[in-house]
């Protein structure tokens, strides 16, 4: 028996890639409209409509949404499906993206289509995988309580000073990996280590001294930094990835690792499993960033949603419509 073909909406963000992703998908969507038929195109025009259309798509009924854009407009979808409460929309409404932004570090957890032939093949022909979701709560810019969500990876210190340089820099028109790695070489700098209390499930507090810190439900951020090599993003589970007591020139010699992922064998460098945590630290305006966007700073309180967000993809198996 042949599954329904589900509803579509795609939320684009016109401004990713520096606006190379208009141009791009006005081909891909006449292209797929001969492949798949109709489906809905909604377009965001500032920060947070991501959030906003995809809700609006949701409760007209659609059963996949597909994000159209960067690591940013990801995360703007993803808190989509979940309404003020923090309770889901629809049940069993469908996520998928389509990157096109400077850095896409979710493509490197998940796979993502490059071609309108990859789109309909998805969307005909696509399975459906359960994805644990991150849930947060920090302080805002202005000193509001801020509730967010995560698919990727949120982290505090040095990363949220280098995210903040490299989202305003020039070079991110060029190419978002060089805008990083030049905002990371000022970071270095800029960013001592600085004192943390981590509570983590129920454990004892963890006291420590960092430079950065990033808790992971996938593997990379930053432009292709493997933060958490290992990272699976249905176990239940995040990892908290620290870099503690880095003095500059041991940071300096050894920052290329994080690229590989083989940084986590140094012995700065911490790893912890967890579900639930909270950080804490008595220096003032530690930024924080939550999937590539500087959205607030610490204090941060976290925890694990497990298999919240049906993730449609399309295996490797399929490679056209048939």
């Amino acid at each position: 028996m042949r599954e329904e073909r589900p509803s579509v909406c795609f939320v684009v963000n016109p401004k990713s890639a520096s606006g190379k992703t208009w141009e791009m998908w006005k081909q891909i969507e006449q292209e797929l409209r001969v492949l798949v038929g109709e489906f809905e195109v909604k377009r965001t025009t500032c920060s947070g409509d991501g959030i906003a259309l995809t809700r609006d798509a949701l409760r007209e009924g659609f059963d996949l949404i597909v994000s159209v854009g960067g690591d940013g407009t990801n995360n703007e979808v993803v808190n989509g499906f979940f309404d003020e409460e923090g309770q889901p929309i629809r049940e069993g409404a469908m996520f998928s993206f389509f990157a096109s932004g400077s850095g896409s570090d979710l493509q490197r957890s998940l796979p993502t289509m490059r071609s309108a032939q990859e789109l309909a093949d998805m969307i005909l022909h696509g399975q459906t995988r359960l994805l644990d979701v991150g849930s947060l709560s920090l302080t805002g810019h202005q000193g509001q309580e801020v509730k967010r969500y995560f698919l990727n990876i949120t982290s505090f210190g040095m990363s949220g000073m280098v995210t903040s340089l490299a989202n305003n820099s020039p070079l991110k028109r060029i190419s978002g990996k060089l805008a990083f790695h030049v905002a990371s070489i000022r970071g270095f700098f800029g960013f001592p280590n600085v004192p943390l209390r981590i509570f983590r499930d129920d454990q004892e507090v963890y006291e420590t001294s960092s430079r950065l810190g990033a808790v992971c439900n996938g593997r990379c951020f930053g432009g292709g930094m493997h933060m958490a090599p290992v990272a699976e993003m249905d176990d239940g589970e995040l990892d908290l990835i620290l870099l503690e007591r880095f003095t500059l020139l041991r940071l300096l010699m050894n920052f290329g690792k994080i690229y590989k992922g083989t940084h986590v064998h140094l012995p700065e460098v911490s790893s912890h499993k967890v579900k639930k945590l909270r950080v804490e630290s008595d220096v003032p305006n530690i930024l924080m960033e939550v999937d590539g966007e500087v959205l607030g700073r610490l204090p941060l309180a976290c925890e694990v949603l497990p298999k919240v967000l049906p993730f449609r993809f399309l295996p490797q198996e399929i490679t056209s419509v048939g």
